[in-house]
């Protein structure tokens, strides 16, 4: 089980650990991303400073957005994994309507880190020089 030590549950609570870190100052960092394309665009500070709004999406809104979509995703997907081997385990077998839940479940985990992907994927595609 050399599996379970890489993703196991202590590694999941670890995550989690980090993911709070990251979500305790995730709204600062909106917020601030919030008020710094207000005042690019209130006080014109593209003309006078060079400030644009993509300096500060880049710095502030994409990461935040990011971020959450990517922890959201892997942590959804990571705790049904761990629900699915522990009830292999014990040899559960669940009804119907708990198993149509667990894979809604499931879909929302990997829409979000689909999501994720394809915005970091874009950006980067806009970002990079095409030869």
């Amino acid at each position: 089980m050399a599996l379970m030590r890489l993703f196991g549950p202590r590694q999941y609570r670890r995550f989690m650990r980090w993911a709070g870190y990251f979500l305790r100052i995730m709204p600062w960092l909106w917020f601030a991303g919030i008020g710094a394309a207000l005042a690019v665009s209130i006080f014109r500070l593209d003309e006078r400073y060079g400030v644009t709004l993509g300096i500060v999406c880049a710095i502030a809104i994409w990461p935040v957005i990011i971020g959450w979509l990517t922890i959201n995703g892997v942590g959804i997907i990571w705790k049904f994994t761990l629900g699915v081997l522990q009830a292999m385990r014990r040899k559960q077998r669940p009804d119907s309507l708990a198993l149509m839940f667990a894979i809604s479940v499931l879909l929302a985990g990997v829409v979000f880190l689909w999501g994720a992907v394809m915005i970091l994927s874009g950006l980067l595609r806009h970002a990079l020089p095409h030869r």
